[in-house]
C-alpha cells in the first residue's frame, strides 16, 4: 500500500507527463526497488511489467535522468544499475525502527562493495544521511548486528514449498530439482560444475527469456570462453547479471564476432565436440547411478569399457561421470 502522502510529494511536482511520471511511480514501486534507491534494473521485466515498450521505456529514463530538472535518476544500461535519487530521503521520513536502520546500514554496505557506478554521487548527495543511519545502527543492540546472516539463514532454509498434508512443512529449497541442458551449457561458461544445482532465482530469470536459439546459444558460448584481453573484457563476471542483460550481451557477442571472423569454425567444432562430450557424460553418469542401484556387481565391467573408450583421459572423464551419478 502506498504512502497517503505519496502524490503529495514535492519530487513529483516537475513531472509534467504522464507517461513520464507512470514510468517514475514504476521505478519507485517495483518488486527490485529498494529504501535507498539503488537497485539493478532489468529492463526485460520493467518493460513487461509497465506495459512499456523498451524503446520508450529507454527514452523515459533518460528524460528522467537529463531531461526533468532537477535530475530524478541515473542509469547505467551497460550493468543495469539505477539509482532513484529521491528514495533514500523518502525512507528517512519514515520511523527509524530497528528493522529499517539494520536493513539501510546492511544495504549501505553491499552497495560499497559491489560494482555500483554512482557510488561517489549517492555517498556525496546523502553523506548526511548514511552517517546518521550509521550512528543509529551503532545506539542499537549488539545482537542487532547479526540478524542479516540470521535473515541470510532463513533464506537458505527457505525456498519452494508449502504446506504437505496432515498440516506438516514440506521440505524447502531454493535450488531447481535438476539442472536443464541449457542451465549446464552456460553454468560451464562460469566454470560452475554440471552437478551444482541452479538457484531457483537464476531459472526464472533464465525461464523469461523464453527459447533460446541454438545459434545464439553457440555465439555465447564463443564470446564466453574466448580468450579476451582483460581491458577489453566487459563480459558479465556471473549467470544472474548475464541472464539480466541477455540481449546486450548478444549485441556485444555479435559486434565481438564481427572482429573476429577466423575463430567462427575452430569455436564451432569445439562448441559441438563440447556439447557431445557434456551429453556424453550426462548419459553415463545416469547409466552409472542405475547400474549401482540395480546391479552392483556390473559397476567393475562399466569402468572396464570407460577405459577402453577414453584411453589416457579415463581418470578424468571417470571424475565427471562419478560427478554426474551422484547428482542423480
Amino acid at each position: 500500500m502506498l504512502d497517503p502522502t505519496f502524490w503529495t510529494d514535492p519530487d513529483f511536482d516537475d513531472i509534467d507527463d504522464p507517461l513520464l511520471l507512470h514510468a517514475y511511480v514504476y521505478l519507485i514501486s517495483n518488486g527490485s526497488a529498494n529504501s535507498i534507491g539503488c537497485y539493478k534494473l532489468s529492463l526485460r521485466t520493467a518493460c513487461n511489467e509497465s506495459r512499456i515498450p523498451r524503446t520508450s521505456f529507454l527514452d523515459l529514463l533518460h528524460q528522467l535522468e537529463n531531461t526533468v530538472k532537477p535530475s530524478k535518476i541515473m542509469f547505467d544500461e551497460s550493468t543495469g544499475w539505477i539509482w532513484v535519487k529521491g528514495m533514500f530521503s523518502r525512507t528517512y521520513k519514515s520511523i527509524p525502527h530497528q528493522n529499517l536502520v539494520t536493513n539501510v546500514v546492511s544495504m549501505l554496505s553491499d552497495l560499497e562493495r559491489s560494482d555500483f557506478p554512482f557510488f561517489k554521487e549517492f555517498s556525496e548527495k546523502h553523506k548526511g544521511l548514511i552517517e546518521s543511519f550509521q550512528r543509529s545502527f551503532q545506539g542499537l543492540p549488539k545482537h542487532i548486528e547479526s540478524l542479516k546472516e540470521k535473515e541470510k539463514e532463513k533464506e537458505n532454509r527457505e525456498g519452494e514449498g508449502g504446506i504437505a498434508k496432515g498440516g506438516g512443512r514440506k521440505k524447502r529449497t531454493n535450488r531447481v530439482k535438476e539442472n536443464s541442458a541449457e542451465m549446464v551449457k552456460i553454468g560451464g561458461w562460469f566454470s560452475r560444475k554440471p552437478e551444482t544445482l541452479w538457484s531457483n532465482d537464476e531459472a526464472q530469470r533464465l525461464a523469461g527469456l523464453g527459447d533460446i536459439p541454438s545459434d545464439e546459444l553457440d555465439l555465447m558460448a564463443a564470446y564466453y570462453t574466448a580468450d579476451i584481453q582483460e581491458a577489453d573484457d566487459y563480459r558479465r563476471r556471473d549467470i544472474a547479471t548475464l541472464l539480466n542483460n541477455w540481449t546486450g550481451e548478444l549485441d556485444r557477442a555479435r559486434k565481438w564476432r564481427a572482429q573476429h571472423p577466423g575463430q567462427r569454425r575452430q569455436e564451432s567444432q569445439e562448441s559441438s565436440q563440447a556439447a557431445e562430450m557434456a551429453a556424453m557424460i550426462e548419459d553415463l553418469g545416469k547409466e552409472l547411478a542405475t547400474l549401482r542401484f540395480t546391479s552392483p556387481d556390473s559397476e567393475g565391467r562399466f569402468w572396464g569399457k570407460i577405459s577402453n573408450h577414453f584411453g589416457d583421459d579415463t581418470e578424468v572423464v571417470r571424475q565427471k561421470i562419478e560427478q554426474m551419478a551422484e547428482a542423480y
